[in-house]
């Protein structure tokens, strides 16, 4: 390549500045993002503030911070809600994106032009009763005397009690025919409201000025010992890492596992049980309903310990306790209910010979909870958040079972039996509740509306998009006349996830969700890096219109924020990239700022010194004798701001007493299935390893004693299906899970 270089100043070549004449919207917002990239530069303390009338808020209108997680680099992701009159706008929020404090993004929902009355309201207290008189139940959950004092041990709280809150919100009526408009919104109660009997689990609004019920739904979906019992799970083979506690002076043990708050309970005490907690003396949680229990228990520590390792500790990020109810009277499998005091996953009586306690299922509900805390799609149930909910619960359910046992089946509730949710091909689905009527009743899409399959009732069915989506993301693939290179899983789950945490927002539409998709993985891994172009290439695989970008050109690659003092740390480089353009004989020419010192060198550009810290534009131009030339140029903003890195991580006093002697993906296993061997690669390998292999019904099928890190294993006379690998080395266990087909 020819590595000619002109250097100019920018002020003689271009015109940069503000685009005067246009609105703050013609400037920065896309469509469905605000992009902040001209030479002004906002900082995140004025955003809502010095701009706040920018976005349509009136002076009643405030945008209060959440979420908020910086890096130790300044990088950093905040969620903002909205409150008119002081009261909280539901789902009505904005996720700032930026670094050093300046702000790069922003996306979201907001409700313009509010005007309600929250001067002349009813009581909390006449509220409540108006609901408990409209549901008129025998025996409501707080007066369970037993159930009651529970929840008051569990949470170590003398004043926590089942019976209702109510909450002053700003709400319309969750009917996706009702629009988001501000004439549709009224300042309500809610209240949830749970009975025994009847069975009651909902959501009641009661308008806050004349106390009628403006709307009604069910939930979506002394002493002490640590200890770690066994339990041959349902579906995932035989564990010791079960966490368990016992007080002193107690002689059972209780499903709780305290440093990573976790509880599992029955829904209601019965004769078989005499107490809320479910216990077993001996710690060996054998018998069926504890079995389902201690199943569901272990498997809710895989899926915390998962997302803590994505530095999320509990679903709010400061620890928010997690419990789970087994035997629940719930027509559906499970369904996920947040409080504002812990996350509930309900599980359904076991039945038909099935459990419910699988470890999928527990990371699909406990997905909900994540997406609750952060982008709440479909809080107002409006359908096609809640089908995007649905999809993002499955990828996460499949992917933290695998991330637990070491093995992808693609699959969501293979073990049920009655449904299932597939990725390679959800038209294949089947069982699931609430589908189209048809031939192909039971199944989902695999496209963005595909005739047939796309459901007007059903989310679940239509989240076989992004099911679909993500398999393709992930192992590559033709589909719809697209074909797309495979990212990998951990590739494509960190997508996933940086979407649905920070660039969805609660009434986002399909169409809205995949641009957004785009520009989540432009802003993390760069335009035309090989993840956006493998990122469009999937969604228009099932069925949206995004472009397929231009990566004939050059691209500055580079800081866009630098903190004034890494001026006086080291130099700052930015390089030019030729991407896709094929021929290298062409010259680099840099525009830069007349205050700037710098050096050049081909396709590289060095910042030593500048003489003020304003706010500025660059550019490069490649041209080739042919007579072919590509620009790009960027805005670098100087930041003082003041920025801290935040720690949403539990104290190392909690985290010392996670069990750490259990790796589950502490070894490799190829290949994976298998036909007749298998190699067995062990981490962390001290002098001996002894090896033992489960059929899923707990039966030993083969065990020896191996002196390498390396073994290769003969499991031709096996059956095909799938077994548990269980290595005992040194004070480590490891669990992998094993497929043999034929």
């Amino acid at each position: 390549m020819r590595k000619n270089l002109l250097c100019f100043s920018l002020l003689s070549l271009f015109s940069w500045g503000v685009s005067f004449g246009q609105s703050f919207n013609e400037r920065y917002f896309n469509g469905t993002s605000y992009i902040f990239n001209d030479i002004e530069k906002i900082t995140q303390s004025e955003l809502f503030t010095t701009f706040k009338y920018e976005f349509g808020l009136g002076n009643n209108d405030e945008m209060i911070q959440t979420n908020n997680v910086v890096t130790k680099d300044g990088k950093f992701t905040t969620k903002y809600e909205q409150y008119y009159k002081g009261y909280r706008v539901q789902g009505a929020m904005m996720n700032v994106i930026g670094d050093k404090g300046i702000v790069k993004h922003a996306n979201g929902f907001l409700v313009k032009g509010l005007n309600i009355d929250t001067q002349n309201i009813i009581s909390k207290e006449d509220a409540i009763n108006y609901a408990l008189s409209y549901f008129n139940a025998d025996l409501y959950v707080w007066e369970d005397s037993l159930y009651e004092q529970a929840l008051k041990t569990e949470l170590n709280n003398p004043d926590a009690t089942y019976y209702p809150e109510a909450n002053l919100v700003i709400t319309k009526k969750k009917d996706n025919n009702i629009p988001h408009s501000p004439q549709n919104y009224r300042l309500c109660y809610r209240i949830k409201v749970e009975a025994f009997e009847p069975v009651i689990s909902k959501n009641i609004y009661i308008d806050a000025i004349n106390g009628d019920i403006f709307d009604q739904i069910k939930p979506h979906t002394n002493g002490q010992t640590y200890d770690n019992g066994t339990i041959w799970t349902w579906y995932n083979g035989y564990h010791t890492n079960l966490g368990t506690f016992k007080c002193d002076l107690c002689i059972r043990y209780a499903l709780i596992d305290k440093p990573r708050k976790i509880t599992t309970v029955k829904y209601k005490h019965n004769d078989e049980f005499n107490d809320y907690l479910i216990k077993d003396a001996n710690n060996n949680w054998v018998e069926d309903k504890r079995k389902t229990a201690a199943s569901a228990h272990w498997a809710a520590a895989r899926v915390w310990d998962y997302y803590l390792n994505r530095g999320r500790w509990g679903s709010n990020y400061q620890g928010k306790p997690l419990r789970i109810q087994t035997e629940h009277p719930i027509p559906q499998n499970a369904h996920y209910e947040p409080k504002s005091y812990l996350d509930i996953i309900a599980l359904r009586q076991d039945k038909n010979g099935h459990s419910v306690a699988m470890l999928d299922l527990i990371a699909h509900e406990y997905t909900h909870a994540m997406i609750y805390e952060s982008s709440e799609l479909g809080i107002n149930q409006d359908f096609d958040a809640l089908s995007l909910n649905e999809g993002y619960a499955d990828i996460f359910g499949m992917k933290i079972e695998g991330y637990a046992l070491g093995y992808y089946d693609w699959t969501f509730a293979e073990n049920m039996g009655t449904y299932q949710r597939n990725f390679a091909d959800p038209n294949t689905d089947f069982g699931q509740y609430y589908t189209n009527n048809g031939p192909n009743s039971g199944a989902s899409a695999a496209y963005y509306l595909q005739p047939g399959y796309w459901s007007s009732v059903n989310p679940h069915a239509n989240g076989g998009v992004l099911r679909k989506w993500f398999y393709l993301l992930s192992n590559g693939g033709s589909f719809n006349g697209n074909t797309v290179l495979p990212l990998g899983i951990e590739t494509s789950s960190d997508i996933a996830y940086i979407t649905f945490n920070w660039w969805l927002w609660s009434n986002v539409t399909y169409p809205q969700a995949a641009n957004q998709k785009v520009m989540a993985t432009i802003a993390h891994y760069g335009i035309c890096s090989n993840e956006h172009k493998q990122v469009v290439r999937s969604l228009r695989a099932v069925g949206f219109d995004i472009n397929i970008p231009n990566c004939f050109a050059v691209v500055i690659d580079g800081p866009t924020i630098i903190e004034q003092e890494e001026l006086y740390e080291s130099s700052i480089t930015w390089s030019a990239n030729i991407n896709e353009i094929t021929d290298l004989n062409g010259k680099f020419t840099w525009y830069i700022p007349e205050s700037w010192n710098v050096t050049t060198n081909g396709n590289e550009l060095i910042l030593n010194d500048v003489i003020n810290t304003n706010s500025q534009k660059i550019a490069v131009t490649y041209s080739t004798d042919t007579g072919f030339i590509s620009t790009d140029s960027i805005v670098v903003h100087f930041s003082d701001e003041i920025w801290t890195q935040t720690n949403n991580m539990p104290s190392q006093e909690i985290i010392k007493n996670f069990d750490n002697n259990i790796i589950e993906n502490g070894i490799e296993i190829y290949p994976n299935p298998t036909i007749s061997d298998v190699n067995i690669l062990i981490n962390g390998f001290t002098t001996k390893a002894d090896i033992e292999i489960y059929a899923l019904n707990g039966n030993l099928i083969k065990k020896l004693t191996t002196y390498s890190y390396s073994t290769i294993v003969d499991v031709k006379d096996f059956k095909p299906g799938i077994y548990l690998i269980r290595i005992k080395s040194g004070n480590k266990l490891f669990n992998k899970k094993l497929s043999i087909v034929r």
